[in-house]
């Protein structure tokens, strides 16, 4: 999955341009989990606030809020000719 290059924040129609440090989701209480922005450290407790105000006017449904950390993972890409891929 590709993740946005700089957090969701947005204040006074000014864009956060740090990198993002945690996927903000919300899970329902049927257990699905819904991805709704990324943050990062400086603007997390101000995102869940909003969130928080946004879920008790019931402008979006309520929910457990969950941060979940980025990692970054990488990874040696394989190059298999496509003869040998698909005998893999």
């Amino acid at each position: 999955m590709t993740l946005p290059r700089s957090c969701s924040f947005r204040s006074q129609q000014t864009n956060c341009n740090l990198p993002p440090n945690y996927i903000l989701s919300l899970e329902d209480d049927d257990n699905n989990e819904y991805m709704i922005g990324a943050v990062c450290d400086k603007h997390k407790e101000a995102v869940k606030a909003r969130i928080q105000a946004l879920q008790a006017n019931s402008k979006i449904p309520s929910g457990k809020i969950k941060f979940n950390p980025v990692v970054i993972l990488g990874t040696n890409c394989l190059k298999i000719p496509n003869e040998e891929y698909e005998n893999f």
